[in-house]
């Protein structure tokens, strides 16, 4: 039998906990959620009561799965390099829709309500959180975050590392950088470049 861990024990590992859950009981797989791995003084989680390792703890081995669970872009990039050499689970919950023409990067996460339309590209180590939607002619580069509700509309492309806060609107053929963040309620009408804040609707940089 084969193994799930999720990086991360906090509130984004409460809901991943579930939708493996659901995930692995519609497509009655052969795999058994196992623990979280973090560097914490606690031995049990008292949500899931599932037990927690030190990061040292989990070495790679072919039959061994990590969930990223940590919505924080920085501590996710820390990990992603630390954990490289493992295999990653790529979720995509059942109550999500992913079109046939789509393609879909190992360690991404789709969630309940996330659509991913027409030929939509994502790269690794994507979430797409509940009903964000990524739709025709969108390349998406590694490592994003999309926050409930969160649009990102046709031919857009992405860089990697941002962070989009919920219901952010992101209209056609918009190119982001990478290491930016959007604030919630954002509509971004203009390309951004890198290393950003932007907020508002219009969206504008807030800072650098």
């Amino acid at each position: 039998m084969k193994k799930i861990f999720f990086l991360g024990g906090g509130g984004l590992f409460k809901e991943h906990f579930y939708y493996v859950k659901e995930y692995i009981n519609s497509k009655n797989l052969d795999f058994k959620i196992s623990g979280i791995i973090e560097n914490s003084n606690r031995t049990i989680d008292s949500f899931s009561k599932l037990k927690i390792f030190k990061e040292n703890k989990i070495k790679p081995q072919k039959d061994i799965f990590l969930i990223l669970s940590i919505g924080e872009i920085k501590k996710r990039i820390t990990l992603i390099n630390k954990f490289k050499k493992f295999n990653f689970f790529k979720l995509i919950h059942p109550g999500s829709y992913v079109s046939s023409g789509a393609k879909i990067g190992k360690g991404c996460v789709v969630s309940p309500g996330a659509f991913v339309t027409g030929n939509a590209v994502l790269d690794d180590f994507n979430l797409l959180d509940n009903g964000s939607n990524v739709t025709h002619d969108c390349k998406i580069d590694k490592n994003n975050c999309f926050s409930p509700g969160s649009k990102i509309l046709g031919y857009c492309r992405v860089g990697e590392n941002n962070f989009f806060g919920s219901s952010v609107v992101v209209i056609p053929k918009i190119k982001i950088g990478k290491n930016n963040i959007i604030g919630a309620n954002s509509t971004v009408i203009n390309n951004i470049k890198n290393n950003s804040l932007i907020v508002g609707s219009p969206a504008k940089i807030k800072k650098k």
